[in-house]
């Protein structure tokens, strides 16, 4: 199965470009070995709690939740479109673009990679992939493939990078009317996040499957280096804390220049590990996963500049938040670890599943005083979520979700500006899921 990789290469054109696509007969679209296949969902989701939000997403990605007290449709609504078009018999090009609610709908394409097949059971993927992290990496954006409106949040929110430039190696072999599958990868990637750039050098890892019938069971270990820079004060702000003795020797350096101001770079690396487990059994179904992140470094910036800046007056609002932040969490580890789980089941009636998940998330070594780190404030929290989905004909899933969400040990876990620690609250959603 093609493996779609998110996140995005912006490209400012309007979703019309989507509809027109999909519109287009399937004799245009298969000539010349080119096909197309199509997925989207309609969702909205609507917490109780007037005075914050639910993030719902990596927090580091995004300033503000996006599922308030009111109906929104931004958190879950998205098109798609696959194109893949067959080169020869042993290579192919794959590519998928995509609009997202909470991306305003800008389309954005998603990957593009090369596939070369050495033979029927391995291939090798050249270009933009998707890291094989979860269980669902493969079809995590396609909605209709599983039966929650969204795989919980607990786990699904952790990774810091979804998909990489690079390579990937998968091998396959029949043992015991089972498949065993060895993959491994190597990339890099970067990309704009809160108050800077996030640099990924380095990625490589490796994931271990078996499959047999009804059920899988994988593992992976990766690791990645992570070059974290904070967007650069102005030099003017700069020249200033050096003609007051402060500053090191870059933002000496930058401000003798007059050239733009200095940046504050965190040199970092984590290892990412999960085991996960999905099978079906007549009309039950079962899935889990355990996830482990973990972080080495430290936060280490000149205090002595920080309060400098501070004191200047010319810092905008933006960079007055960056400067605390980085004041508060400067000797702190640049992110607690983390370790998340969930366990999901369910039954069929026919053409209707209900289903039942619990998930949680536990930042490691974060006491309940932690302050903030540039990746985020640490989180511990569990979410129960009751749900039902209902297969209707021509291609289409209807789901309804209710969660019951909790912060706990004093912290604001995924909720937004505004939530208070040990928040609770509860969240309903509804989606429609298409492939065509």
């Amino acid at each position: 199965m093609k493996q779609p990789i998110i996140k995005k290469i912006r490209i400012q054109k309007s979703l019309l470009a989507v509809a027109i696509a999909a519109s287009l007969p399937f004799s245009a679209q298969a000539l010349d070995g080119l096909t197309y296949n199509g997925f989207g969902t309609i969702g909205a989701a609507v917490i109780g709690d007037s005075e914050t939000s639910y993030i719902g997403a990596d927090a580091i990605r995004q300033e503000e939740g996006f599922v308030d007290d009111k109906f929104s449709f931004e958190a879950d609504s998205k098109v798609g479109i696959q194109f893949d078009f067959a080169i020869s018999e042993k290579a192919a090009f794959t590519a998928q673009v995509l609009a997202r609610g909470q991306d305003d709908y800008d389309l954005s394409a998603e990957w593009a990679y090369l596939t070369w097949s050495f033979s029927p059971d391995t291939d090798l993927r050249l270009g933009r992939t998707r890291l094989p992290l979860f269980l669902y990496s493969d079809t995590l954006d396609v909605s209709y493939s599983y039966h929650w409106i969204r795989p919980p949040l607990e786990v699904y929110t952790h990774p810091l990078i979804n998909n990489s430039n690079g390579f990937d190696l998968l091998s396959r072999w029949q043992i015991g009317g089972m498949e065993l599958g060895v993959q491994l990868i190597g990339g890099q990637a970067s990309e704009d996040v809160s108050f800077g750039e996030l640099d990924y050098n380095n990625v490589i890892g490796s994931a271990l499957s078996l499959e047999g019938n009804g059920w899988l069971l994988r593992g992976l270990i990766g690791q990645v280096d992570l070059d974290y820079s904070v967007e650069s004060i102005s030099p003017s702000i700069a020249s200033a804390i050096v003609a007051n003795g402060g500053g090191n020797q870059a933002m000496q350096d930058a401000a003798a220049a007059g050239a733009k101001g200095p940046e504050v770079v965190f040199d970092d690396s984590a290892k990412f590990f999960n085991l996960g487990f999905r099978g079906e059994w007549g009309n039950f179904l079962l899935s889990a996963e355990h996830v482990w992140l973990e972080f080495d470094g430290r936060v280490d910036v000149d205090a002595g500049s920080l309060d400098l800046l501070l004191a200047s007056g010319q810092a905008s609002p933006e960079q007055t938040l960056q400067l605390n932040l980085l004041k508060a969490a400067n000797g702190q580890p640049l992110s607690p670890d983390i370790r998340a789980w969930y366990v999901s089941a369910g039954y069929r009636f026919g053409k209707w599943t209900p289903h039942l998940t619990y998930a949680e998330t536990d930042d490691k070594g974060a006491p309940p005083s932690a302050p903030r780190s540039p990746f985020g404030e640490y989180s511990k929290q569990n979410t129960t979520t009751a749900g039902v989905r209902y297969d209707a004909d021509g291609g289409y899933a209807i789901k309804f979700e209710y969660a019951h969400i909790k912060a706990t040990e004093n912290s604001r876990g995924l909720f937004g500006p505004g939530a208070e620690e040990n928040q609770s609250d509860n969240m309903i959603s509804i989606a429609v899921d298409t492939v065509f």
